[in-house]
């Protein structure tokens, strides 16, 4: 008897626990996203299988952060997008994408691609980059579904041209998602 009086208590002070935590990174209910992982969302072959979970954990915590909280969050990056927000956008990235994405020889290799050579673009900054490569590639993009490749990493797809391609990747970093490329 004592024993179930005991794990009564546990599961009070863990829905507690995970009710009082903070949330307000994954509030669903906001309205802003946040960018791909770069170039135009790259199509699925269908091949990979990441598991799928249903939930994540919160850092730090036993509380589960699920996948409607995440999709929020996810919505939350695409408004800054569509808003063409580069300040918000940056503060939503991983340092090695900021520092891969910055590199000259990426940015010129990148310039170099067939929809933006007939443009006549030439990507010289990592906002140059977000103007003419990631808000173009993820305007309209509506999220499909997301992939949970590990507990702190997961995959926001879309539908385009009747498959699934990425929008981009995200992983947990000192607590917070962030933009990666993974």
């Amino acid at each position: 008897m004592r024993s179930s009086a005991l794990l009564s208590l546990v599961g009070v002070l863990i829905l507690v626990a995970c009710t009082s935590a903070d949330v307000r990174r994954y509030d669903n209910s906001a309205d802003a996203a946040g960018a791909g992982d770069g170039d135009a969302p790259e199509v699925s072959t269908g091949k990979e299988q990441a598991p799928r979970d249903s939930r994540l954990r919160r850092p730090g915590s036993d509380c589960p952060l699920t996948e409607a909280e995440l999709a929020g969050f996810i919505e939350e990056l695409m408004s800054v997008i569509a808003d063409r927000d580069y300040e918000a956008w940056y503060e939503h990235l991983h340092d090695s994408y900021i520092e891969y994405f910055s590199q000259p020889e990426v940015l010129e290799e990148i310039s170099e691609e067939a929809v933006l050579a007939r443009r006549n673009v030439d990507l010289r900054s990592l906002e140059d980059y977000f103007q003419h490569v990631v808000v173009p590639s993820r305007a309209g993009k509506e999220l499909a579904s997301i992939d949970f490749v590990a507990p702190h990493k997961v995959k926001a797809r879309t539908q385009s041209g009747g498959q699934e391609a990425v929008l981009f990747h995200l992983e947990l970093s000192e607590g917070d998602w962030k933009i990666s490329r993974f």
